[in-house]
């Protein structure tokens, strides 16, 4: 990899291959900046084979000799197991092990300005207004293996480790998976249809936005550091607006409205297929619960460290179809 200098940051990335991990590689690869993607699993983006170094986060002694060696100054950890499917907090190791690792290797690096860890709104159940940062109330193993992880970084001292807290929401844009890849393609098959009468509004963030909010979260570093900040848009969207402006995009028509009590009946159906073993079902009470539920978190600290944002929403559902259409 070639040095790009004293000028540009060195930057390395947990979890670089999934899908905001790749969007930040892809951000600080266009800026000339040295980069390190420290995976377990291959880059998404061919065009990122040469930044990736296969490693497990959750071991320390794997994980220091690379960090060592390549001596960044800003460290991103977004390495995490992010599904809700795991039946024990065990099955989540990778976001409480895997944090405590990277603590462990990255404490007694030198020249050190920033480590953002990624955490996730759903520290709390869905639609729950936190009362600070921490006010915990998570509803899935997932939400309580991300508890501890913010617990492990917040009993370090900041000038031990300058450590950040963010908390993506609900974050789609290319090089996603599911939910939101499967929400996407579900209006443009005219598959996807909204229970009429009832309108949810939640704080949505395009994934270019999430990596705009990052990179100037992690250059204002003697501001934000010891802080925790949400990334999501700052205009939340209603989903009827948002999921009609998708199928626009798409070149379909207004998305169809059904009673709720069709979109009850099925995901009844729906828990009764996982209850017989099926992973995967096209509707379910959890699910039907997250469309149903409003969820908008005050973003006034995150905009007041970064005040715009590059990408519109209408622009973001473009460029998110485009992509779509090209990595079908």
């Amino acid at each position: 990899m070639r040095d790009p200098g004293p000028a540009k940051r060195r930057v390395f990335i947990t979890g670089g291959s999934g899908f905001i991990g790749t969007n930040l590689v892809e951000h600080y690869r266009r800026r000339e900046c040295a980069v390190v993607n420290f995976d377990l699993n291959a880059p998404r983006n061919a065009a990122h084979h040469d930044y990736w170094v296969v490693g497990d986060v959750r071991d320390a002694s794997s994980l220091r000799p690379v960090l060592t060696e390549f001596a960044p100054d800003l460290v991103i950890h977004a390495a995490a197991r992010t599904d809700l499917d795991g039946r024990s907090i065990a099955d989540y190791d990778a976001n409480t092990q895997g944090v405590k690792a990277l603590i462990e290797a990255a404490i007694d690096l030198k020249g050190l300005r920033s480590v953002v860890f990624f955490s996730s709104m759903l520290v709390c159940r869905l639609g729950y207004v936190p009362q600070s940062e921490t006010d915990y109330c998570p509803t899935t193993l997932y939400g309580e293996s991300k508890v501890l992880g913010e617990q492990m970084v917040r009993v370090v001292s900041t000038k031990d480790l300058p450590w950040v807290l963010v908390r993506p929401t609900s974050i789609w844009g290319p090089w996603f998976a599911a939910p939101y890849r499967n929400f996407f393609n579900a209006i443009h098959k005219g598959w996807f249809v909204l229970p009429r009468k009832v309108r949810s509004v939640r704080s949505y963030g395009y994934v270019g936005n999430l990596v705009a909010q990052v990179a100037t979260i992690a250059e204002q570093e003697s501001r934000c550091v010891g802080h925790t900040y949400y990334l999501a848009d700052y205009e939340p969207l209603h989903l009827e607006e948002w999921a009609n402006r998708i199928s626009n995009a798409w070149g379909r028509g207004r998305v169809r409205e059904v009673p709720l009590s069709a979109l009850r009946a099925g995901a009844l159906l729906g828990d009764l297929a996982k209850s017989f073993g099926v992973k995967q079902t096209p509707l379910s009470s959890f699910r039907l619960n997250n469309l149903l539920t409003s969820a908008v978190f005050d973003m006034a600290e995150t905009k007041a460290v970064c005040p715009s944002l590059p990408v519109g929403v209408d622009e973001g559902i473009k460029l998110t179809v485009d992509w779509l259409r090209n990595h079908h």
